[in-house]
């Protein structure tokens, strides 16, 4: 992870670069680097980075996750929650749109901004490939002209992933950051050669923090199906709806999302699973989630990336007849 190596990098559908003609040209879109999205309930994680590393909330203080109205508007959960107040560690878990609104709101604006900066929202990489998108964070304060300054509405809709797009790549490599004991990982095609060293964003122990809340999302919340055997996986799902758009007259446009990294206590891989406009199950837990969990088993697999010690330590315990 610290080197920042791209392994694979896939779009569905495809096309055939030897025969171009017989595919639409939207369908040559590389939208990993080419195109941004709003990343809906994965963003969460870099909120409560944010919250937790300029000292405003502490890990297991609670918050007030029953609907939140903001003049005219009301947000919701998408499930009701089981409690009125949640830990910060259960708004990750149970993904609570409420309760990250409510964080986001006491992170004071220019602070939540600069974080979403140095995790590398709103600027390309440094990959350089040709025509990638900076994505989208307007400033608080309404810079540039063009772009609309910050309403009442902004600070709570960012905090779950509204108001702010960002491409697959810049997604993938915010989760690097948190996975890379929060110093940023700057991507790479070309393997075996040396990466330029990251900033710190954040704290090596508030990167061990949201770690673990990611873990909890995985092992006891909405990123059940991400689960690998014998690994531990830090993660987190997504669901993004495409605002005024319909896919046909029934249903809206919608993105789902899983992102993540394992093992989690010593990173290999970090793997991002988009679906455009899914059909049927439209949650990142139920869609992306599963071939998340497949396409990471096989790049450990490839890497040779052994089982975490304490889990051999669990087998080795079970097949002594051990507790």
């Amino acid at each position: 992870i610290p080197d920042g190596e791209i392994l694979a990098m896939g779009v569905r559908p495809t096309f055939d670069p030897n025969k171009p003609s017989e595919t639409p040209f939207k369908k040559w879109r590389n939208i990993a680097v080419l195109d941004s999205y709003e990343p809906g309930s994965t963003f969460k994680a870099i909120t409560l980075a944010a919250a937790l590393d300029s000292g405003i909330k502490r890990p297991y203080d609670e918050v007030l996750v029953t609907p939140l109205t903001i003049g005219t508007h009301t947000i919701k959960d998408d499930h009701p929650p089981h409690k009125n107040y949640y830990t910060l560690e259960e708004v990750l878990t149970y993904s609570s749109n409420c309760g990250a609104g409510r964080i986001g709101m006491l992170i004071p604006k220019q602070t939540f901004y600069q974080y979403i900066k140095k995790f590398g929202i709103g600027s390309p990489t440094s990959l350089g490939l040709k025509g990638e998108s900076e994505g989208l964070i307007r400033r608080p304060e309404g810079i540039p002209k063009k772009v609309p300054p910050w309403s009442d509405l902004s600070a709570p809709s960012i905090s779950f992933g509204q108001e702010v797009r960002a491409t697959p790549l810049q997604l993938a490599l915010a989760y690097a950051t948190i996975a890379n004991g929060g110093i940023k990982v700057n991507p790479k095609l070309e393997l075996n050669t040396k990466s330029k060293q990251g900033e710190r964003v954040i704290s090596e122990e508030t990167a061990r923090i949201v770690t673990k809340m990611l873990v909890n999302v995985v092992d006891e919340g909405t990123g059940k199906s991400a689960r690998i055997p014998y690994v531990r996986v830090a993660g987190k799902t997504g669901t993004a709806q495409k605002l005024g758009k319909k896919v046909d007259s029934n249903r809206k446009g919608r993105i789902a999302y899983f992102v993540g990294f394992a093992p989690a206590e010593n990173p290999k891989v970090v793997t991002l699973v988009m679906v455009d406009d899914p059909i049927g199950q439209i949650y990142g837990g139920a869609v992306s989630a599963p071939a998340f969990a497949e396409i990471t088993a096989f790049a450990l697999k490839r890497l040779n990336v052994d089982p975490e010690p304490y889990i051999k330590n669990e087998i080795a315990l079970l097949s002594k007849g051990g507790h």
